[in-house]
């Protein structure tokens, strides 16, 4: 016959955590924004669905974009030059993270003098 052994130490009656995946799937890590028009969409997917009152909040560089949101995209308008780090973080309804994505950075190019 075969052991039934538990796969972990944790008691049988313990509630499985959730385990939350939040990512950025757009722009690439590491993408390069035209500095014209400097606007740029950003979209986000993550797992499980959001629960009632969970909302989404995008960081570029360390600061919030925006209100929380429950959609996947953000339109980023007038991005200065240079690179910025963007994070999308997971919020429960009193605003504690639940999770966040792996930070990723997008590189805003300075307009070509060629055009």
């Amino acid at each position: 016959p075969p052991q039934t052994t538990p796969a972990s130490s944790a008691p049988a009656d313990a509630e499985e955590p959730t385990h939350y995946d939040t990512r950025i799937v757009s722009p690439a890590d590491n993408a390069a924004i035209p500095m014209e028009p400097s606007n740029f969409a950003l979209q986000a997917a993550w797992n499980p669905r959001l629960a009632s009152g969970e909302t989404l909040q995008l960081l570029l560089d360390g600061e919030p974009v925006g209100a929380p949101q429950q959609t996947a995209s953000w339109q980023l308008s007038n991005v200065y030059r240079g690179e910025h780090r963007q994070q999308v973080v997971r919020l429960d309804e009193n605003g504690a993270q639940l999770d966040a994505s792996a930070a990723s950075i997008v590189h805003v190019l300075r307009r070509s003098l060629n055009s």
